[in-house]
Order: C-alpha cells, then sequence, then structure tokens
C-alpha cells in the first residue's frame, strides 16, 4: 500500500512536470521570438546588436554608422512594404473566398477577421 503512494506520487510529479515544461518551453520560445522581432523593426536596435555581435571597435562604429543606419532602415521599409502586399492579397483572397461560402461558413469567417482586428497592434519601433 505504502509502494503504490510513493509510485502515484512519483507519476503525478512527472505528469505535473511535464504538463509544466511544455507550456513553459512554449512561453520561452515566444518570448525569444519577440525580441528578435522588436530588435528586426528597429534599425537602432539591430545596428547595437551587430555592433556587440561582432565586437566593433568605436572607430568601426562611427565608421560603418551611416552605412548601417541607410541599410537597415530600408530594411525595414521593405519589411512593411512585404507585410501591407501581403495584407492585400490575404484581403482579396478572402473576398473572393466569400462567394463560395454558406452562411454558416460566413459567419465563422467573420469570427475569424473579428479576432484578428480586435488583436493589439504591435508598436513600431523606428
Amino acid at each position: 500500500m505504502k509502494n503504490r503512494n510513493i509510485i502515484i506520487a512519483i507519476i503525478c510529479t512527472l505528469i505535473m512536470g511535464f504538463v509544466l515544461g511544455f507550456f513553459l518551453s512554449g512561453r520561452l520560445a515566444r518570448n525569444r521570438m519577440e525580441k528578435i522581432r522588436a530588435r528586426m523593426e528597429s534599425p537602432k536596435a539591430e545596428r547595437m546588436f551587430l555592433s556587440k555581435k561582432l565586437d566593433l571597435t568605436k572607430e568601426q562604429e562611427e565608421s560603418i554608422r551611416p552605412l548601417m543606419d541607410s541599410m537597415l532602415t530600408r530594411q525595414s521599409q521593405l519589411r512593411n512594404e512585404h507585410h501591407a502586399a501581403i495584407r492585400k492579397i490575404r484581403k482579396s483572397m478572402f473576398n473572393e473566398i466569400r462567394k463560395e461560402l454558406n452562411p454558416k461558413q460566413l459567419k465563422k469567417l467573420e469570427k475569424m477577421n473579428s479576432r484578428r482586428e480586435k488583436r493589439p497592434k504591435r508598436p513600431r519601433r523606428y
């Protein structure tokens, strides 16, 4: 009887560990991705990251700063243009899809769209 209780306690502990580990690892991965996204959206943060990773001297930083600033700003603009193009294509796709959907499916589509619109917009950092 005592051994059975110990085994049950160990099994419960393992299950709790797996569940907590599953959710924690997902949260950690999401946080890493958010940091990378925030850095990519800010030319200044990207420049600082590259300077640190490449271990640039002050002289090197000053000499390549204008180049990095212009290129990273353009990179950010291209990303925004790309996202705008994707939004336009998706909107067009859903407008075409609507014609083929039944009322129940249209309701689901509207629910999906309203959820997406209610999400808080991420602030742009540039």
